[in-house]
């Protein structure tokens, strides 16, 4: 009778062990998953994301620049903020040709209406 609980002692242990290691081997092919999405996601959104700031920003930029112009009344100062409204438009212009050409590679998300 001595020998039988003992081996069910030992068969529960291994049971347990057992079970362990499987919710361990789950638990790493889950992280395994969750790192290759991660991947994906970082080197397909990021750069168009950072992209989409760069552009952003030179929108703004040729805000102030226009802002600037209606608030002056200084001739000179209206010329170098009608130079620097341009400078920044070109530049808007460019980023937005690029974010333009950058997201005809990236797979498309469903809009819900």
């Amino acid at each position: 009778m001595q020998g039988s609980v003992i081996r069910r002692m030992y068969a529960g242990f291994t049971l347990i062990v057992i079970l362990f290691v499987i919710t361990i081997m789950i638990m790493l092919g889950g992280m395994n998953q969750i790192h290759q999405y991660f991947g994906s996601v970082s080197n397909s959104s990021l750069p168009l994301v950072s992209l989409s700031n760069q552009t952003s920003v030179q929108l703004l930029s040729a805000d102030k620049s226009f802002k600037d112009f209606l608030t002056t009344q200084n001739e000179e100062r209206m010329t170098v903020h009608r130079d620097e409204f341009s400078a920044s438009m070109e530049q808007f212009g460019h980023d937005l040709e690029k974010l333009d050409q950058r997201q005809y590679g990236l797979p498309r998300i469903r809009e819900s209406n």
